[in-house]
């Protein structure tokens, strides 16, 4: 009898691959909830197992890996726990389910650890610029400071995922964290600079998990842009020997909700105008440029004014009030655009040519723009 029970324990030991990973754990006050495991693909999520629980409130999953992947562990209908398994790690996760993200604990997987850590100061991050662009909403008079107190905490956010990841070129952590964003269009590596970063972690990773789909991902990705990176640079050579490329389209909704794009008032000369209706100097700015605009409109000339103002009523009451007839449109949620055009101070506007591809002068005073529409119409 010893002896089949001894055959039986060495054949289920011989039957476990030494790549089976594993995780398992319990959730106080987690009776009745569901636990799943969800893999994270580069474009897709898949669920390879749940467990309602029972009394024991215990839960195990198992799966077999040849490189580390990525797991969500959805922990009933409300908490989820992000994870980096590797082939033949045990990772052993205990939580209480009324607070999961207070009480977690993981044994058995640093980089897990870590990850969860990293994504917490990225939450962080972005509360503190949120509630920072709230006091843009409430007097968007404060822009250009706030935009400064963005930028710094993004700057020392910033400071600490690159120590990570240069400490951890290899790892796959370092990988997730390239992806980080504050929203959904402003990444933590959002800069020219950072492809030597991007580069760094592809290269490490290539030569350590040749087969991973998510390392493939990135070298993929690193490539388009260091591609892109010497476009640029081409670009730039073009420019300085006088073949210059269009300026970034703009996109946003005028007083009537219509969508009007910069791009729409190519062949004119435009003056690109970024202003607030809380802000008197913009105000003073305007009701000078007025008497300008309405005297070279008919001959090529056009304004393209971009409204940081976050109240729809206060910027539409503006635009009433002050007779403003040009193309007027506004900016309401990240300020992408502002950003993008390096907004920092108000009024702000760029003189472009027809082709939007040359600025002509920047920030140019009404008197200064009649001269100047007068020579270039005239």
């Amino acid at each position: 009898m010893k002896t089949c029970l001894w055959a039986f324990l060495f054949f289920m030991v011989a039957c476990q691959s030494e790549n089976d990973a594993v995780v398992k754990g319990r959730i106080e006050n987690g009776k009745g909830i569901k636990v799943r495991l969800i893999e994270v693909d580069t474009d897709k999520k898949k669920e390879t197992g749940n467990k309602k629980l029972g009394i024991f409130k215990r839960f195990k999953f198992s799966t077999e890996l040849q490189y580390p992947r990525f797991y969500e562990l959805k922990i009933g209908d409300t908490a989820s726990v992000s994870i980096v398994l590797k082939p033949g790690q045990v990772l052993n996760i205990r939580a209480n389910y009324k607070d999961v993200a207070n009480t977690l604990i993981i044994e058995g997987s640093r980089e897990t650890n870590d990850l969860i850590r990293l994504e917490k100061e990225l939450i962080k991050a972005r509360k503190e610029i949120d509630s920072l662009y709230q006091l843009v909403r409430n007097d968007t008079a404060l822009y250009i400071n706030i935009i400064e107190e963005v930028e710094k905490v993004q700057q020392a956010h910033r400071r600490n995922i690159l120590a990570y990841i240069i400490e951890n070129p290899s790892g796959m952590v370092s990988l997730a964290t390239l992806y980080h964003r504050y929203d959904s269009v402003t990444y933590v590596f959002n800069k020219m600079r950072d492809l030597q970063f991007f580069k760094m972690v592809s290269d490490s990773l290539r030569n350590k998990y040749p087969r991973s789909k998510h390392v493939n991902a990135l070298v993929a990705n690193t490539n388009n842009l260091l591609q892109n990176y010497q476009n640029q640079r081409l670009a730039q050579i073009m420019e300085r020997q006088g073949v210059t490329g269009r300026l970034p389209d703009i996109a946003l909704p005028d007083i009537h909700g219509d969508t009007l794009k910069f791009s729409s008032l190519q062949g004119k000369y435009v003056l690109l105008s970024f202003w607030s209706a809380n802000n008197q100097e913009c105000i003073n700015y305007n009701l000078r440029l007025q008497p300008v605009y309405n005297k070279y409109k008919r001959q090529g000339f056009e304004v393209y004014q971009v409204s940081i103002d976050t109240s729809f009523n206060n910027w539409k009451k503006a635009l009433r009030f002050d007779e403003i007839s040009w193309h007027s449109v506004q900016e309401q949620d990240n300020f992408f655009y502002s950003r993008l055009y390096n907004v920092n101070k108000l009024p702000y506007n760029l003189l472009v040519d027809p082709s939007q591809t040359d600025v002509l002068a920047k920030n140019i005073s009404p008197a200064k723009l009649d001269a100047k529409l007068n020579e270039l119409l005239n």
